[in-house]
């Protein structure tokens, strides 16, 4: 049944071809400049404690790892 406002078969068809064609965004690239994103992921899996001693040293010694790769 048809009313006013109400997205006919061809709209609907239009909107899910153009949904799965449109451009994507490309995922953030990494800053330069900062802790690379794999790293921080690393970091955050580590299950530290709130201890900022502990959070640098593992930060550090990260880091370094991905230096000698």
């Amino acid at each position: 049944m048809a009313w006013n406002g109400k997205p006919s078969a061809a709209q609907k068809t239009r909107a899910s071809i153009l949904s799965r064609t449109a451009k994507k965004p490309l995922p953030p690239k990494d800053d330069p400049h900062g802790v690379p994103r794999a790293i921080m992921k690393a970091l955050a899996q580590s299950g530290l404690s709130n201890d900022p001693q502990a959070y640098k040293l593992k930060l550090q010694q990260l880091l370094k790892e991905a230096e000698n790769d």
